[in-house]
């Protein structure tokens, strides 16, 4: 429904428009009998999509652009701007239909920083219009640079709108202004920001009524019709008069040259080159190096620094030179070099007569395509969509003459082979990535949320396909933005025949140096025909949290992750495991001993898509391997011990519970925080094989997990389950000492014990204060069994603060609202405080509601 009331507002704002040439959202609002509210909420998105432009003002209006702007400039002096059907269309689009609208069009301000191309901009809006037939072909075109005149604010308004005769000392005549001068055709007026207040509300009196008066005269006005285009490089809201901003409806913004697409900045430099070439009469060739430097390198002049940069190096090599080629090396460069070795070498010709790219196609494919695309929403054939996509694309290739010779298609193929037939073993898919290449220079308007919906089916169809093409386009930024989405929808289709997707064990592997995992991921994924390996090359100086790290990452780019084997130079497999446990859902091997005979032995395996568990039993007799299931905690019969006051109790209630079970449970500690979360989640997975949890507090009775407050143990009647399940386990003796050794550990002699920073003769009889005025608080006396649970848990908590200044990560709670807590919390900070005092410590908010859950417990 909400496309087809943003399709009827495009129709009405079409027909509108086709009378009276502009519309506001009211007009559309009433003639709809819509509310403005969902108008403007249609306009917005029309003009995201490019379908519409707004005109700023009071009150805005919008306008239809012209429906083929990319075809009416195909003939145009505009064709000539770098970027006109790219990075730059819809700023020239948006020109046009200043220039066009009636009766003398609509001021015009472009932005941006020094050197970005402002002036040339302006120049060639001016050509199109007299080419357009919009200004006769004598028309004028005046320019005036206002910082030339920004100490002087009389002189500039003399200069902009003459004088009379007396109008100051020296002006013994009338002189005619540049406004005058600029009659029927345009000024151009640079460093527009420059023009002081009073200039500014002149020009906005002229704007509004093209009359002026020359300085000294005061009777008498003078009509000019004159259009304006301003330039700045500074923030027009800081320095020009709201009432003149508003004048100005039309206001573009030109990017840096280092934000351009790789494609324009590539014919930025080989039209400057080119320029050289003709004046110089030879050949230029241009080295890797300094290709490289001057596309990826920022320049704060722009494309002014770039043009001075290459003509110091052609005048340097001109000097040097003996034959009728000019070489451009390092030795000549004047700029600094980079390391980035995208680019190949390039050689400029004399003789040839415009730049690098292929002339952009006559033909408007868009609709074809956008059918092509529907039909992948509609769940039609994917192979049917293929055959007809590949088709499509040979009609462009063999309608527009692509030889892909171009300089840019032969660095992209270069790469393509290098990057993803080499490394990623996707063998025979250089001609198809050719074939998608003929999307590079043709023009299609297509709806970006259904590119979206496209490719979010093909990522959930062909993941490890979309794996490769993503990772690719990450590296590569050379074509506009606007194509992007389109070329990794197509490219991805296409190269899905060389990807086999029924492989359901993704492989890793990650080795110190500057390519040695990536070299191993070469020659296996070859000799397999297929992408098996991802590789990862770590710094020889990298830890083991950084391989994690990098681990995590590429988990995290996995549109979905199957079963991993991870295979390392070096590394704790156990370290690895605690680690990477919670990142993981399937299955893990980590095997330790990276050589490229290991990593092709079980390429081969995944290769033959065998399970799992087959390729553990195999490789188990043959590597140091070690294998854990994560689809839940653990793979095998565990006891978790979470402790509120911890991971210090839960480790030496470990070690006391490994003396009588360690041929029954694997132990495992859990901070408390965590457990409590996975509880919150309803997770009874994530503890499927748990047999036990023991815990210092009371766990929710809906909790199904067996699970058991050790303090129970001095209360025998709620004791049962846990003897219940040990005893089984170790016998009635072997319990009996578990116990008495528990007891120990948690009487007051055993608190002692633990403390290593305070005197546990002063700090109890300090917390025996504190439970008093609790028990005071609440009115009630804590059982033996809970006073000895705030003994210690209140001594360690003290250590704990006095040793560590960081907050935990537990501090952050969520809103209280029940209003208990919140009495508790206040009444706790009362309580609290002379022991903060003393100690010299600050009891958190998530300190105190972990006592607030053991006296309610």
């Amino acid at each position: 429904m909400k496309t087809k009331a943003k399709e009827k507002v495009l129709k009405q704002l079409r027909v509108i428009c086709s009378s009276q040439g502009k519309v506001t959202a009211n007009q559309l609002a009433n003639s709809l009998n819509l509310s403005r509210q969902n108008i403007n909420h249609y306009l917005i998105q029309l003009a995201q999509e490019g379908r519409i432009q707004k005109i700023n003002g009071r009150p805005n209006y919008w306008i239809v652009p012209s429906t083929q702007p990319a075809n009416d400039l195909t003939q145009s002096c505009l064709k000539s701007v770098i970027g006109y059907n790219g990075s730059l269309r819809s700023v020239i689009n948006k020109c046009i239909a200043g220039i066009k609208y009636p009766p003398q069009g609509l001021n015009i301000l472009i932005t941006g920083n020094s050197g970005v191309g402002k002036s040339y901009l302006a120049k060639k809006l001016f050509e199109y219009s007299k080419e357009s037939s919009i200004i006769s072909t004598n028309a004028p075109f005046v320019v005036l640079n206002c910082a030339d005149y920004a100490d002087n604010p009389e002189l500039l308004s003399a200069t902009l709108f003459g004088y009379k005769r007396g109008a100051f000392t020296g002006a013994d005549h009338d002189v005619q202004g540049l406004i005058a001068n600029a009659n029927e055709g345009y000024l151009f007026l640079d460093e527009i920001h420059r023009l002081s207040s009073e200039n500014q509300e002149k020009l906005f009196l002229f704007m509004d009524t093209d009359k002026y008066r020359p300085v000294g005269e005061y009777n008498k006005w003078y009509t000019s019709k004159v259009r304006l285009i301003m330039a700045t490089t500074e923030d027009p809201q800081k320095y020009f008069l709201d009432t003149f901003l508003r004048r100005i409806p039309i206001r573009v913004q030109l990017k840096d040259f280092s934000q351009r697409p790789l494609t324009e900045r590539i014919e930025l430099v080989s039209s400057l080159f080119l320029k050289e070439a003709h004046k110089l009469e030879k050949q230029i060739i241009i080295s890797s190096e300094i290709m490289n430097a001057l596309t990826f390198n920022e320049y704060s002049g722009n494309i002014g620094t770039l043009k001075n940069l290459i003509k110091i190096s052609c005048a340097q090599a001109y000097a040097a030179c003996t034959d009728k080629r000019l070489e451009i090396t390092t030795a000549v460069f004047p700029g600094k070099l980079t390391m980035q070795k995208t680019l190949d070498t390039l050689v400029i010709d004399p003789n040839q007569k415009q730049s690098l790219l292929s002339n952009y196609n006559k033909y408007n494919y868009s609709d074809h395509l956008e059918n092509l695309l529907q039909q992948v929403l509609k769940n039609v054939d994917i192979q049917i969509i293929k055959n007809k996509l590949e088709k499509f694309l040979l009609l462009i290739k063999n309608e527009n003459d692509y030889n892909f010779e171009d300089y840019q298609s032969r660095n992209l193929l270069h790469l393509w082979n290098n990057y993803v037939v080499e490394r990623y073993g996707v063998v025979n898919s250089l001609s198809t990535f050719q074939l998608c290449l003929t999307l590079k220079n043709t023009v299609l308007y297509l709806n970006q949320q259904l590119l979206n919906s496209v490719y979010k089916k093909i990522c959930k169809k062909y993941c490890r396909t979309t794996y490769i093409v993503e990772t690719f386009f990450k590296k590569i930024a050379f074509f506009n933005e606007d194509k992007v989405l389109l070329l990794k929808i197509v490219t991805a289709l296409l190269i899905s025949d060389f990807v086999n997707e029924k492989i359901n064990i993704n492989g890793l592997i990650i080795a110190h140096g500057k390519s040695t995992a990536s070299s191993i991921q070469e020659v296996v994924n070859q000799l397999c025909g297929n992408y098996i390996y991802e590789a990862i090359d770590m710094p020889i100086n990298s830890s083991l949290t950084d391989v994690v790290d990098q681990v995590k990452k590429y988990l995290h780019d996995q549109s979905y992750l199957h079963d991993l084997i991870l295979i390392i130079d070096t590394g704790s497999l156990n370290q690895i495991y605690t680690l990477l446990k919670n990142e993981i859902k399937g299955n893990l091997i980590v095997i330790n001993n990276l050589t490229t005979s290991i990593a092709l032995d079980v390429g081969i395996k995944i290769n033959s898509q065998q399970n799992f568990i087959d390729i553990t039993k195999e490789l188990k007799p043959y590597y140091r391997i070690d294998i854990k299931s994560f689809d839940g905690f653990s793979d095998k019969n565990n006891i978790i011990i979470s402790c509120m006051s911890g991971l210090g109790i839960s480790k030496q209630l470990k070690i006391i519970f490994k003396k009588y079970l360690k041929n029954n449970f694997k132990i495992y500690t859990m901070k408390y925080t965590q457990l409590k979360e996975m509880i919150d989640k309803n997770d009874n997975d994530f503890f499927k094989k748990t047999v036990l949890i023991i815990t210092t507090s009371n766990l929710p009775t809906s909790f199904l997990i067996p699970h058991f407050n050790i303090y129970n143990i001095f209360d025998s009647k709620n004791s049962n389950l846990f003897q219940e399940i040990l005893v089984n386990q170790i016998g009635l003796k072997k319990y009996n000492t578990l116990i008495k050794e528990l007891i120990k550990f948690f009487s007051i002699e055993g608190i002692s014990a633990r403390l290593h920073l305070l005197n546990p003769k002063i700090v109890i009889n300090d917390i025996e204060t504190v439970i008093l005025r609790y028990e005071n608080y609440l009115e009630y006396n804590f059982p033996e069994k809970t006073r000895l649970n705030l003994y210690m848990h209140l001594a360690l908590m003290l250590e704990r603060l006095l040793l560590s200044n960081k907050k935990s990560d537990s501090d952050k709670l969520p809103a209280v609202t029940d209003q208990k807590k919140i009495n508790f919390l206040n009444i706790s900070k009362k309580i609290l405080h002379p022991l903060e005092l003393k100690y010299n410590v600050s009891v958190s908010n998530y300190e105190i509601s972990l006592l607030y859950e053991l006296m309610s417990s």
